[in-house]
């Protein structure tokens, strides 16, 4: 359930401020690159990048096709993530969804709604399911030099990731009737149920 103002009773448990909390952003960079780390290694292995890169003999314009598709789906995939969000936002959250960047990070988020638990997690973890069903079939679907380009950008997606799984561990452990307001740059969790035993 949503609300467009805070049910009484309900007491703040916790804000995360992704700019002001250094503890929590530099975790989830180093997680991140570990995620990232932990994707691409092992794919290095088995088809290494020399094989799409060109080293094989490409033509220079399949080079510069294929290095300009991997740039533009390591760009594209952060408006994909955030567009994904605010798509679960609009219909989860029956809300409309504001977008920025703050040089950091890019956010959708919905300021206006108070959203219960299951929906916010839903919303969290939209773009981690949406792309890497969109793109793990392409990596096994696409000729052998060209598996880097959606294994990619599917890996940067996974890892971007990791700050919103963050997030739905949060939820996890939060009270049943959590509610969730995120503002973009930081999140604020209600509950009744805590603020009953404080």
């Amino acid at each position: 359930m949503n609300y467009d103002t805070l049910p009484e009773s309900f007491w703040r448990i916790r804000t995360l401020d992704m700019q002001k909390d250094k503890k929590w952003a530099a975790a989830v960079n180093v997680a991140a690159l570990v995620v990232l780390l932990a994707l691409l290694i092992p794919a290095g292995f088995w088809i290494p990048l020399r094989e799409c890169a060109g080293f094989d003999g490409r033509s220079f314009g399949e080079e510069m096709l294929f290095w300009g598709l991997l740039l533009v789906g390591a760009v594209g995939y952060i408006f994909a993530h955030e567009l994904i969000h605010g798509a679960a936002i609009r219909l989860l959250g029956r809300t409309k969804p504001t977008f920025g960047f703050t040089g950091l990070f890019a956010y959708a988020a919905c300021q206006t709604k108070y959203i219960s638990k299951k929906p916010y997690a839903v919303i969290a973890l939209a773009p981690l399911v949406l792309i890497t069903a969109a793109l793990l079939p392409l990596c096994f679907l696409v000729p052998r030099g060209w598996f880097w380009l959606p294994y990619f950008v599917m890996a940067a997606n996974i890892s971007g990731s990791v700050g919103d799984i963050g997030v739905v561990w949060m939820l996890l452990r939060a009270p049943r009737d959590v509610l969730v307001i995120d503002r973009g740059t930081a999140m604020e969790f209600y509950s009744a149920e805590k603020g009953r035993r404080r």
